[in-house]
């Protein structure tokens, strides 16, 4: 049941609510904690022996009721969360309050998952105890609307507050799509990472730190679909399922011009927001900075070039000289933002290969430093023009791993109907767009080879996956 709770001017007045829910079933799954949690790997009794129950009954009635419901809430299509126009936000609080941090052993447990290897009975012991989380995630992940609420409180940004957790939330979610899928429960594995890739959409990019994690949570669960489809011989239904999915389930939006804007917003939001400060004078500044020759440079410099040196330290250092922007200065500065972003958002729309869009915008962002040296305006509004080139780093990033997952599904659909792998990628598949070609394809003995960007230029480590397809082959036939 969805509770009709909302945020309002800004306050929180669920949190009570939540805590007075949440904490109790805290303090039950503690008392169900093994005495060897937290302890070396080495001193965990191993699946054998779990399930003959060596340890406390506990961790195998968590390792049960994983194993009979994990598989059915990953495929539960949840309708009134789909219609709802509750904020999905006030389920993914709860779910991260739920939420049990992994002991040391667990944790080292659950990065082999993630790294491709087989399940240790623990961590279905672990998710079997972190099923209120999955669940609760998996019913907002089926909400249309997701606010977080402010972000900033005066001079404190809380981005990291919420950005951290909701990356741990992430890697409980592909630690159950990998399992799922160990366990041979293949629809209900990639319908979790569905789930993940939802998270990463309601993740959004409200700030440039919730954009960094939601794009990293998108590629969690694109990584995860690799590895279920590299890992079984392909079905023409599970497939042409995927498949449809994939495009109607959103990930992180990469929506650069609204994005940039929106980070631009924020910082002019800090200036005018910020109290009045004292006024502004050459000698309050000059007398804080102790190197001579550096004292000299400054001198040399306007009043308004001196100025926003100074705001840019202040910004850096709340505090350090107690001034506040001019709202003249402000408008400057937005103007001076406005054509760098403009010449930044043409380049990433411009149709030119990747390396020289990489290249016009790294070079676009070096300028910053000279700029701001410089005393231009620009630079007390300067986190959006810095993060333009990382920014369509990302998205690039991101849409081959999009494009890479729906070529594994056609090569695999034409398998699954015609009993063979093609000799070459069917047509029309979409590419490399590292290189603008289409990505390099190689049949293999148990399957076949996807690679992408040959010359590195996206400084991926991992650029080739291979998808073992063949029944002989499959880890779980």
């Amino acid at each position: 049941m969805i509770h009709s709770v909302g945020l309002t001017n800004g306050t929180l007045p669920w949190m009570a609510l939540v805590l007075a829910v949440i904490v109790p079933a805290l303090g039950t799954d503690q008392e169900r904690t093994p005495p060897n949690v937290g302890r070396d790997a080495e001193s965990r009794p191993s699946g054998m022996a779990l399930e003959q129950g060596s340890v406390p009954g506990g961790a195998r009635v968590a390792k049960e009721e994983y194993e009979k419901r994990a598989a059915e809430i990953a495929l539960r299509i949840d309708e009134a969360a789909a219609s709802s126009q509750e904020n999905a936000a006030l389920l993914y609080y709860q779910a991260l309050l739920a939420r049990r941090e992994p002991d040391p052993c667990t944790a080292r447990l659950l990065n082999a998952v993630s790294r491709g290897g087989e399940p240790d009975p623990w961590v279905k012991v672990y998710l079997g105890r972190s099923l209120t989380t999955i669940e609760l995630a998996h019913i907002a992940s089926q909400m249309p609307q997701c606010r977080w609420g402010p972000m900033r409180a005066g001079e404190q940004q809380l981005d990291f507050n919420l950005g951290i957790p909701l990356r741990g939330l992430s890697r409980v979610l592909d630690a159950d799509a990998r399992t799922l899928a160990a366990d041979g429960h293949d629809r209900a594995a990639l319908a979790r990472c569905l789930t993940t890739r939802r998270l990463a959409h309601h993740t959004g990019a409200d700030t440039y730190n919730l954009f960094s994690i939601s794009q990293s949570i998108h590629t969690l669960a694109l990584l995860a679909i690799v590895h279920i489809l590299g890992t079984r011989p392909p079905d023409a239904e599970t497939l042409a399922w995927l498949k449809g999915q994939l495009a109607t389930v959103p990930g992180t939006p990469f929506e650069p011009a609204p994005a940039l804007r929106k980070w631009r917003d924020a910082e002019l939001q800090f200036w005018r927001t910020r109290p009045k400060g004292r006024a502004f004078t050459r000698e309050l500044v000059l007398q804080k900075v102790p190197d001579a020759n550096d004292k000299k440079k400054l001198r040399a410099l306007t009043n308004d070039q001196l100025l926003v040196i100074a705001l840019e330290a202040e910004q850096r250092v709340p505090g350090l000289y107690g001034i506040s922007a001019p709202p003249q200065l402000l408008e400057r500065a937005q103007q001076a933002c406005d054509q760098y972003l403009q010449s930044a958002l043409q380049i990433i729309k411009a149709d030119l290969p990747y390396r020289e869009k990489h290249a016009k915008l790294q070079a676009m962002v070096d300028s910053l430093d000279n700029r701001a040296s410089d005393g231009d305006p620009i630079a007390i509004l300067s986190d959006a023009p810095k993060v333009v080139e990382l920014y369509h780093r990302l998205m690039v990033r991101n849409a081959v791993y999009d494009n890479l997952v729906a070529a594994a599904i056609e090569i695999g659909l034409v398998q699954a109907r015609t009993g063979q792998l093609p000799q070459t990628l069917p047509p029309g598949l979409p590419k490399d767009l590292y290189t603008g070609k289409g990505f390099v394809y190689e049949r293999t003995g148990k399957g076949f080879v996807l690679r992408f960007d040959p010359n590195n230029l996206s400084r991926i480590q991992v650029r080739q996956f291979e998808f073992q397809t063949s029944k002989s082959s499959s880890r779980n036939p």
